[in-house]
């Protein structure tokens, strides 16, 4: 089975994460709300936040800093799939969850 985000010892990272355009997890438990140039920046933050599995990032960005809005989140859309909601500010960004099938 292929590890879908990995953090070690080492500081070697790595995030397999499935978007979601124009759905955002609308979750209080936010884990921390950081400007980035782009959704690879938030996905960077992500992966080395420990406890984060996914992430909103906004569409636009600011029209003065030029930055996108981040969201960290400690869950994911399976786990609060009743949270999960169209957006028109936000993009989602959940790790990418495989199922093995058993005989």
């Amino acid at each position: 089975m292929v590890k879908q985000i990995e953090r070690d010892e080492y500081d070697l990272q790595y995030g397999n994460f499935e978007e979601f355009f124009h759905h955002v997890l609308n979750i209080s438990q936010v884990l921390a709300t950081i400007d980035v140039k782009d959704n690879v920046d938030c996905a960077f933050e992500c992966i080395t936040n420990t406890a984060c599995f996914s992430f909103n990032s906004a569409i636009l960005a600011d029209i003065n800093s030029g930055l996108h809005v981040c969201h960290l989140l400690a869950t994911d859309k399976y786990n609060r799939s009743s949270s999960f909601l169209p957006s028109q500010e936000f993009h989602h960004y959940t790790v990418t969850v495989s199922f093995k099938r058993r005989l």
